[in-house]
């Protein structure tokens, strides 16, 4: 997951960047594979970076220490989220080693929903 390994700020973004959210955190490759998961078993073929999207809100709304993740960030129990999903499966390869099936588009360049009829 290459285009994740963002682990360095860029101190030209970082004052408008800063300003703009109310938190950041760092995710784990797991967490983001688990999120890729999630996404693929409701029928939406997407890559790291959706996954890792997912599996950041999975990991601070529900995760270990979630209650007070939630109290801190002002997320009452009852809120409903909404999470970004900014990448198709970019790299297919990875797709099907973290999924367990090819992806269901031959170009690999968006996000795709799949039926389960």
């Amino acid at each position: 997951m290459a285009g994740l390994n963002c682990g360095t700020v860029s101190p030209a973004a970082w004052p408008a960047v800063s300003r703009a959210f109310d938190a950041f955190c760092a995710i784990d490759d797991a967490d983001a594979e688990d999120g890729m998961r999630s996404l693929a078993a409701i029928g939406l073929d997407a890559g790291a970076c959706a996954g890792a999207a997912l599996g950041a809100a999975c990991r601070l709304l529900t995760g270990p220490d979630s209650e007070s993740t939630r109290r801190l960030l002002g997320v009452e129990p009852d809120a409903h989220v909404l999470v970004l999903l900014t990448e198709g499966v970019t790299d297919p390869e990875h797709f099907e080693s973290t999924v367990g099936r090819a992806t269901n588009t031959s170009r690999g360049d968006g996000l795709h929903a799949t039926s389960h009829a």
